[in-house]
């Protein structure tokens, strides 16, 4: 049976699922933060229920976090740029152990 997370989905289940070793929900997830065809609002909706969830992405979901902030965010309209800069935010405040792979993801768009 295949598994499909809508976006805007409950995050925190996908988190859950992927904690017990069943990453589907949460392969899913980063699929569609990948996928540069996505619709604006779906992606936005999708970024904020990450925001969420923030308190719950451990050291053990920094793949989201890294997907997240590989996003091509430069090129984000203003509205969704908020919101992927909010969330990025409230993810590296409620879980400090995010804090040095973000500073590095930044520091390279610099470099690059």
């Amino acid at each position: 049976m295949e598994k499909i997370v809508v976006f805007g989905g409950p995050i925190y289940e996908c988190l859950t699922q992927f904690d017990r070793g069943e990453p589907g929900s949460f392969d899913v997830i980063i699929d569609q933060l990948k996928d540069p065809d996505a619709d604006y609002r779906q992606l936005n909706r999708l970024i904020l229920e990450i925001k969420k969830c923030a308190p719950l992405l451990t050291k053990q979901h920094v793949k989201m976090l890294r997907t997240l902030l590989g996003m091509g965010w430069g090129d984000f309209p203003d509205q969704i740029l908020n919101s992927w800069l909010t969330t990025v935010q409230a993810v590296v405040t409620s879980q400090p152990v995010h804090l040095r792979p973000t500073l590095s993801s930044l520091v390279n768009v610099f470099r690059g």
